[in-house]
């Protein structure tokens, strides 16, 4: 399904790309295309983009990373892993034709997150206090709307001829975490406690509404 994704955003990069460079190409002037590497809170992945002019510039990347976490929610520790997946395109506004750039777009938003407990002593859930057999493995699953908004600012310059590094700040409104019910392999726990331990991990969570951007990349300016 990302695979997916990733070709969507590509074909949509791609048709801005050719559109705007019919205009261009009637004057003779060459395409102004850049290729690279993009790596940071988003995750490590390629980004490609197409000038539209001296100040506008359509841009796409794909990123991925993953991040294990432990962490404890109210009297339960899990073990936790954020798996981070976007792919989005963006148009930047480079302010009068320079290497500031001001940016908005949207990501196909593919993060989410997973957590295991497997308490060695009594642990208290909802209003319930419960053994370690009859809690056996907790599992947790949470992820987040799938297409996020985002805006950014930044900046990007020649190093040399050719080759261009750039520095972007931004955020992804990808709203609250969305945390499914959650199942375990013990005996027994009452239904209404594993919701109440549901909602405080939706509580927790709820703090990554606004996933902070800070991005590094580097490409080949043809």
């Amino acid at each position: 399904m990302f695979r997916m994704h990733i070709r969507i955003v590509s074909g949509l990069l791609a048709l801005g790309a050719v559109s705007a460079a019919s205009p261009a190409l009637a004057r003779g002037e060459p395409a102004k295309i850049a290729v690279g590497v993009t790596a940071g809170t988003l995750g490590v992945g390629p980004e490609a983009s197409f000038a539209l002019s001296p100040a506008f510039v359509v841009r796409g990347n794909a990123t991925f990373f993953t991040l294990s976490h432990d962490f404890d929610s109210d009297d339960v520790h899990y073990d936790g892993q954020a798996e981070f997946g976007s792919a989005g395109l963006m148009l930047d506004y480079h302010v009068a034709g320079s290497g500031f750039f001001l940016s908005a777009g949207a990501r196909l938003n593919k993060n989410k997150a997973r957590a295991t407990a497997t308490p060695t002593d009594a642990v208290t859930i909802g209003d319930g206090e419960y053994t370690p057999a009859q809690v056996g493995t907790l599992k947790a699953r949470a992820d987040f709307t799938p297409i996020a908004p985002v805006a950014s600012l930044g900046y990007s310059g020649h190093l040399t001829k050719g080759f261009k590094i750039g520095i972007e700040a931004g955020a992804m409104l990808q709203g609250s975490a969305r945390v499914e019910p959650i199942s375990y392999t013990g005996t027994l726990i009452d239904p209404q406690d594993l919701e109440d331990e549901r909602k405080s991990l939706q509580d927790d969570l709820h703090k990554y509404k606004v996933f902070p951007i800070l991005q590094l990349s580097a490409a080949y300016h043809f």
